[in-house]
This record gives C-alpha cells, sequence and structure tokens, in this order.
C-alpha cells in the first residue's frame, strides 16, 4: 500500500470511529465517544446504549468508542485502560474479568488494493439500470432488513446477473467520496448461493471502484464464511477488527 493510500484509509477509519479530530496515534489505544453516522449500518452500538464498548484494534492501534454518558462499569473499564499501548480485544475483557460480555461476533473490516484484486469474469454480469428495479426489489424481499441494507438501486451503481428470469446476485456500493473510499455490498438470492455469482458481481463492482480510483471497503462478520471467502479470493486484505462488549454494573 502507498503511503498515500494508507494516510487515507487511516484517516477514513478515524472518521468511521468518531476520532477524525485527534486521529489514531500509532501504538497506543484512543478512547472517543460514540457519535451518529451517515451510514446506518456502520454505526457503533456504543451510539445508542451506554453499558457499550465497541473495540475496534488495527494492526498498530485501538480506539475504544463508548457512549456520551456512559455506566460506571464502562468508565472503570475504560479507565483502566492503558492508552499509551494497543490493548487488544482478548487483553480488554481479560482485565474487565466478570463485569463484560461480548455480543455477537467479531466485524473484520477489509480493504481491496489495485495490485491485489484478482478478477473474476463470469458471462451475463452488466450494470444495472431502472429496467431492472423490479427484479432487485424482488430479490431484496427474500433477504433479511439488513442483508437487504447491502445494495439498493438509489446507490452510485449496481452491478447484477440473471438466470433466466430471476436477479441471482447484484453488488452496488456506498460512497464516502471526501475520503476516496466505497464500501462493497453484495446480495445473493438464496437459490443460487455458492455457484460464484455474488464473487461474479462483486467483481464487476469492485473493477468499475478501481478503475476510478476508489479503495474499496468490505464489513462482514467473523463467522459470515461465505461473504468473507468472497472478499479472500478477490484479493480483499483485513485492515481492523471490530468487537462490541456489553459491560454489567456489579
Amino acid at each position: 500500500m502507498t503511503p498515500q493510500r494508507e494516510q487515507a484509509l487511516r484517516r477514513y477509519t478515524a472518521r468511521r470511529l468518531s476520532c477524525e479530530e485527534t486521529g489514531i496515534p500509532s501504538g497506543q489505544t484512543t478512547i472517543v465517544t460514540a457519535r451518529e453516522v451517515e451510514a446506518q449500518f456502520f454505526a457503533s452500538s456504543a451510539f445508542f446504549a451506554r453499558n457499550v464498548v465497541n473495540l475496534c484494534v488495527l494492526d498498530d492501534a485501538t480506539v475504544a468508542q463508548v457512549n456520551r454518558d456512559p455506566t460506571s462499569a464502562v468508565q472503570r473499564a475504560v479507565g483502566g485502560i492503558e492508552c499509551r499501548r494497543r490493548v487488544g480485544a482478548d487483553e480488554f475483557a481479560s482485565r474487565a474479568g466478570a463485569s463484560v460480555e461480548r455480543r455477537g461476533t467479531p466485524e473484520p473490516y477489509l480493504y481491496l488494493l489495485p495490485e491485489c484484486f484478482r478478477p473474476v469474469a463470469m458471462a451475463g454480469v452488466r450494470e444495472l439500470g431502472d429496467g431492472d428495479a423490479g427484479a432487485l426489489r424482488q430479490l431484496r424481499l427474500l433477504l433479511s432488513p439488513r442483508e437487504a441494507e447491502y445494495v439498493g438501486s438509489n446507490q452510485a451503481v449496481v452491478f447484477g446477473v440473471y438466470v433466466g428470469e430471476t436477479l441471482a446476485a447484484a453488488a452496488s456500493h456506498y460512497v464516502f467520496e471526501e475520503d476516496g473510499v466505497v464500501s462493497a455490498g453484495v446480495v445473493t438470492h438464496p437459490a443460487y448461493r455458492r455457484q460464484g455469482f455474488g464473487k461474479a458481481v462483486t467483481a464487476a463492482a469492485a473493477q468499475w471502484a478501481l478503475e476510478r480510483g476508489w479503495v474499496v471497503e468490505w464489513s462482514t462478520t467473523a463467522q459470515n464464511r461465505g461473504s468473507l471467502g468472497i472478499a479472500a479470493a478477490l484479493g480483499f486484505r483485513q485492515y481492523c477488527v471490530d468487537t462490541e462488549f456489553v459491560m454489567r454494573d456489579e
């Protein structure tokens, strides 16, 4: 990764984690107050819940997000952090002891750069237009509300592939223009998963973004093997991992 790309990605990550004013100091742990963000699926639960700590661990730094009015348990937990060094998720949990519980699974954030991209071609993959809105709507109705957020006709570009009259998969991007970053999302028809359709439309969307100079982001959960498999096959590399902790007052 070039120094310019690294700087842009670090600046974007700092903004995503509500610490754009101070940045993310290397070798340290930074404690910040979670704030509302434009893309709601990026919002930290710490913004809504007083008893939550969201820990984002990079290779060389950590950011801990807390509520603007944290509980006493959260205050004790973050008050015990040695901020002069990077603190990992396991260490944080160990130090917090019985008062902490991990919620859900860790969420890795991965990024794709031109030199890492491994494109995948499939016949029939194309950019979708207004005439495909009905098919995209039908596909999204088959998914959970969270899954359906990943791709929408109101986004900058949507690529898809059909099997007969059925839209088998679609991929698109949320664009964070000031940061030079796009966040990729893909949805696949339940009947056509694990057949390469999701990977193919994601590759087309990634190609579109890379040709325009964007850094492509991919976020998922550590348990979503299908999503991680697509990212790995295309050349995405992990940059940081978010882990959510719930603190209990004793």
